[in-house]
């Protein structure tokens, strides 16, 4: 129905939210909650926003606390959160999200595939939101998840890269320590993302 009607829906939004959160903790209905929001975000766009000031924090806490087997409740949250970044619906909400992407990416416990797409929405946010202010808080954690992960070297780099494009110069306190990981990446030897920090 959303799909149909588009921007149109935003007259019932309010209603549709009160809704989603009314059923929240019912398990058996996450999925379609979670299809629900991204249908919502696809429709609305940045006009979503305002309806997300109760709904997010349900989101971010279940990121924090889901003990289900493989983190697949957290995986799946987190295909809802980066639709959110794309229709650029976390753009006021960045102090309390990059704070939960980063904390999932120090997790050592954290199964690959939740890593992924922690440093997948980072990434987004890199490119579409204003994140100047926390760059460093971002920085760092993604440099230590290369460090300590061979296999996510190329997606954290590539990311890495995409915060260098939104800073410009103001990225230019970081390359000493963006070269010095670079070189220790053995996974991107031969990408030109090396080329891009090496120099």
């Amino acid at each position: 129905l959303i799909g149909m009607v588009r921007g149109s829906i935003q007259t019932f939004t309010r209603d549709i939210t009160a809704a989603v959160l009314e059923f929240w903790d019912n398990a058996g209905v996450l999925e379609q909650i979670l299809s629900l929001v991204e249908d919502l975000s696809h429709a609305l766009q940045d006009r979503l926003r305002p309806h997300l000031q109760k709904l997010l924090p349900r989101i971010l806490d279940v990121l924090h606390n889901d003990r289900s087997p493989g983190r697949r409740v957290a995986l799946r949250m987190l295909d809802t959160v980066l639709v959110l970044a794309r229709n650029r619906n976390l753009d006021t909400f960045l102090s309390s999200v990059l704070p939960t992407l980063t904390w999932l990416c120090e997790k050592k416990d954290h199964p690959q595939a939740v890593l992924e797409s922690a440093v997948s929405v980072l990434r987004v946010l890199c490119e579409s939101s204003q994140i100047g202010n926390y760059a460093a808080r971002v920085f760092h954690p993604l440099a230590r998840l290369a460090a300590r992960h061979n296999a996510l070297q190329p997606r954290v780099l590539d990311t890495i890269s995409a915060l260098m494009d939104s800073l410009g110069r103001a990225f230019l306190v970081h390359v000493p320590m963006v070269a010095s990981l670079v070189a220790s990446c053995r996974e991107v030897q031969d990408r030109d993302v090396t080329r891009r920090y090496v120099r």
